[in-house]
This record gives C-alpha cells, structure tokens and sequence, in this order.
C-alpha cells in the first residue's frame, strides 16, 4: 500500500487512520503523510499524540503495514511517543531526518530504514519528505 502506485485518493484515505503500536494499541491519528522528493513514495508519518492530540510525533512508514483502515507500525506506543520532536510544519531537513533514523534505528537494532550509498561516492542518501499535501499542490500548479 506505500508503493509508488498510490493515488491521490489513497493518500487521501491514511490521513483518516489510527496509527496503532506493534500489539495494536491505538497511538494517535494521522496528522500529516509525508512524501520522499524523488520517489513520491509516503515515507513518514506524523502521529497525533499528547492532550487532544495536539502534539505531533513521526514515525517512519518504510516497516508500516495497513491492518484495516490502521496503520501498524513496530514499535511500542511509548517509544513512538519519545520520539525527538520535530516541527511538523514545515519540510523535513536533512538533520531532522537524520536525527528521527538514528532514533528509531537504535532501537530497533536494525538499519534496514538507512538508505543506500549514492554512487559517486556520496554521503548516504537523505530523503527530502515533504507532505502528500503539497505534492498535491504542487501537481495542482503543474496542471493548473
């Protein structure tokens, strides 16, 4: 479902999910679906967390599965939840986006979400998410 045939339409239909733990413990509702630069592929999420949801937390959608209309990410409701916090706002910066990867990569003990060398001999490669929203305004511009 987070392939590279999306929809606008589908994209539409996960800002409507619950993002639910890896024992299906609801964490929060959707906030906002961000999008890699390159792939336009959904790569992360932010999860509406803390007192009336008014906090948003991200949470990477590369081990995501849909179970419903719920997201099912693997990790605990409380890790989600401590972790760093980033403005939702605005474009995800190279830093931030490091920093989020550190995180959950560290305890997952894994590194399947690090992305692969460039070639070139590049550092590795970052991506730059933005939100399915502005793709869609963007699209809209292009075809406007």
């Amino acid at each position: 479902m987070f392939g590279t045939n999306m929809t606008q339409e589908d994209l539409r239909e996960l800002y409507d999910a619950n993002v639910v733990d890896e024992s299906g413990d609801k964490i929060g509702g959707v906030g906002q679906i961000y999008l890699d630069d390159q792939t336009e592929r959904p790569t992360w999420a932010t999860v509406k967390t803390g007192l009336f949801g008014t906090k948003e937390t991200f949470v990477p959608l590369a081990e995501a599965s849909l179970d419903g209309a719920d997201i099912r990410v693997p990790y605990s409701k409380d890790f989600v939840k401590d972790a760093p916090q980033i403005d939702a706002d605005h474009h995800i910066t190279a830093q931030e986006e490091d920093e989020l990867y550190g995180y959950y990569q560290t305890a997952a003990g894994d590194v399947r979400l690090r992305k692969h060398e460039r070639a070139g001999g590049q550092a590795e490669s970052r991506e730059r998410a933005g939100t399915a929203e502005q793709a869609g305004d963007d699209e809209e511009r292009a075809n406007g």
